[in-house]
Order: C-alpha cells, then sequence, then structure tokens
C-alpha cells in the first residue's frame, strides 16, 4: 500500500506505513510544534525525535518542544491487546456454533425417537 507524501507548512511527511508516520520539520527558533497527527486512547505510541524517543506534551495530539533546525519525528503505534480481543471474539463465536449444532442435533435425535 503506497501513500501520497504531503507537506503543509514546516511538516514534511517524508515516509508513513500503516502503523506509522515520520515527518521533517524545520523550525527557525525554540517553538512547540503540534503535528498534525491524534493519538487514540487506549493505544500505545512511540514517538522519535531525531532517533530519540520522547513524550508528546499533549495527551491525544503531538505537541514537542523543538530547537531551531530541521528535525526528523516518527509517530508509531506499538501492540496493543486488539489481537487478544480478536482471538477470544472468535473463539467464542465457535463456541456459541459448536453449542447450537449440538442442540439441533440432540432435537433432531429426540423427533427421530418420538416418530418409530
Amino acid at each position: 500500500m503506497t501513500y501520497e507524501r504531503t507537506s503543509v507548512g514546516k511538516y514534511t511527511e517524508i515516509d508513513r506505513t500503516p502503523n506509522s508516520v515520520k515527518y521533517t520539520v524545520n523550525v527557525n527558533k525554540g517553538e512547540v510544534v503540534t503535528l498534525p497527527a491524534v493519538m487514540y486512547d487506549h493505544f500505545k505510541y512511540v514517538i522519535t525525535l531525531d532517533g530519540k524517543s520522547v513524550s508528546s506534551e499533549s495527551v491525544n495530539v503531538v505537541k514537542l518542544f523543538l530547537s531551531s533546525g530541521t528535525h526528523e519525528i516518527e509517530l508509531a503505534s506499538v501492540g496493543s491487546e486488539n489481537g487478544l480481543l480478536l482471538v477470544i471474539s472468535l473463539c467464542s463465536i465457535v463456541a456459541v456454533l459448536f453449542y447450537l449444532i449440538l442442540i439441533k442435533l440432540t432435537f433432531s435425535k429426540q423427533r427421530m425417537l418420538k416418530s418409530k
């Protein structure tokens, strides 16, 4: 899957994958920069600034204090519990289907015995 690279103001998107995005940001003087990315609740994110792990100054958006110069920022979501929830859901669906098949077989046997 390919993504279109975007450049808005001082941000240039240089790479994107299904779970991460990389920007280069040009800053003339030290300032707090807000990236055009949203961090959702119940997901874990890693923010990398010039190769070093940092944390955002805000909860749901990426806000970083940057010194003057050009910086590379990567925002990546890392493993969540969604895979485990999918497995549990699939197991419960299979269990319910087996139970319904068992009930149907039991009732059909009872009908056969009553009709004889």
